[in-house]
C-alpha cells in the first residue's frame, strides 16, 4: 500500500474504522454521511451525478485518499458517485469517532484539512474544465489517467470517455480523430497512445 498515512495514524484509525474491499467498477457506498472514507489502497473515480447526466470530477488514489464529502451538496439535487477503478481498498470511521481523535491527533486534522481543500480545489478545476473546449477536455481527461495509472498506453473505450465526460459518443471519436491528427495520440481499436 502506498499512502500519506503514517503507520501510528493508519493503526489509530484501523482501531476505530473497518476495512472494506471494493472490486473494480463497484460503487464505493457514501449513502451514509456519518462516516469518513480514506482509500488505503486503488483508484476510484469520482463523479458528479443530476437527474440523467453525470460528469466525471476526478480521482482518488492512496495519495489524494480521503472521501470526504459530508453533506457538500445537501442543499443542491446532485449526487457524487465513485467507482473502483480496480481493487480498491477502505477505510471508513464514524465522524464522531474521528471528531475525537481529531482533539489530540495534529496529523489527521492537517490531513483532513488538506483533503477538504483537495476536494474542493479538484470540484472546482473540474467546473472550469467543463466550461473549456471539447478538445482540451478530452486532452486533459486523457493525460490525467495516464499519469495516475503511470502509462502512456490507455486502455479505455470511447464509451467510457463519453460517459465521464458527458458527451455523445460520436463527439469523443470526432475529437480523438482531430488529436490524432495533430500527433497528440494514437489510437487503435482497443488503446490510445499518449504522445
Amino acid at each position: 500500500m502506498n499512502h500519506i498515512l503514517s503507520k501510528k495514524l493508519l493503526t489509530l484509525l484501523k482501531e476505530h474504522g473497518e476495512i472494506k474491499t471494493y472490486t473494480q467498477d463497484e460503487f464505493i457506498n457514501l449513502e451514509n454521511t456519518e462516516y469518513t472514507v480514506f482509500i488505503l489502497d486503488g483508484i476510484a473515480k469520482v463523479k458528479m451525478v443530476q437527474s440523467n447526466s453525470s460528469v466525471f470530477l476526478y480521482y482518488i488514489n492512496s495519495i489524494n485518499n480521503i472521501v470526504a464529502f459530508n453533506n457538500l451538496f445537501e442543499s443542491i439535487a446532485i449526487t457524487i458517485q465513485i467507482i473502483a477503478l480496480k481493487k480498491t481498498i477502505t477505510l471508513r470511521i464514524k465522524n464522531t469517532c474521528l471528531i475525537t481523535l481529531l482533539q489530540s491527533d495534529k496529523e489527521l486534522k492537517y490531513l483532513l484539512v488538506t483533503a477538504y481543500q483537495q476536494n474542493n480545489h479538484s470540484i472546482m478545476n473540474a467546473l472550469l474544465e467543463i466550461l473549456s473546449s471539447v478538445e482540451n477536455r478530452l486532452w486533459n481527461y486523457l493525460n490525467l489517467r495516464g499519469r495516475l495509472f503511470n502509462t502512456k498506453t490507455l486502455k479505455i473505450s470511447k464509451s467510457e470517455i463519453a460517459l465521464d465526460l458527458d458527451l455523445p459518443n460520436e463527439t469523443i471519436s470526432r475529437v480523438l480523430k482531430k488529436l490524432e491528427k495533430k500527433y497528440f495520440l494514437k489510437r487503435d481499436s482497443d488503446y490510445i497512445k499518449l504522445i
